[in-house]
């Protein structure tokens, strides 16, 4: 499970997170990246348990903004202190080159590739003789 949250957590502390269908369960934080947890639950969570949370989670407004519409993840109750629920998280756009450019890279890359394949073959055959 991803989370993000403005609080610290410990790693391999354990927190609680109220699923539907499955009640309070226990996962550790295995990894962090700043604001971004990495959880991993004690036991494996059923299908059933996983859909019930996506059904169950609140939809949020459609936003005019072009940016992409946040995740939002789930309420948790941390051993440690009380947080309140998890701040939208949202997924960086990937900034990709024009066509043109990848085009070139592509052309160039092959280019090279087959001049040294070429070299290669050519020294190959010089040895041969």
């Amino acid at each position: 499970m991803l989370i993000e949250t403005a609080s610290k957590l410990p790693l391999l502390g354990g927190i609680e997170i109220d699923l539907p269908e499955a009640g309070n369960t226990r996962a550790v934080v295995v990894w962090n990246s700043g604001r971004y947890y990495g959880c991993e639950f004690k036991v494996s969570l059923p299908k059933a348990v996983v859909s019930a949370a996506l059904l169950r989670s609140q939809p949020r407004p459609p936003e005019v903004s072009s940016q992409p519409r946040p995740f939002v993840a789930m309420r948790a109750n941390f051993e440690t202190e009380a947080l309140p629920a998890f701040e939208a998280v949202t997924t960086p756009d990937e900034e990709k080159a024009p066509l043109s450019v990848r085009l070139r890279v592509i052309l160039g890359s092959s280019i090279i590739l087959w001049a040294l394949i070429i070299k290669a073959v050519w020294s190959v055959i010089r040895l041969v003789r």
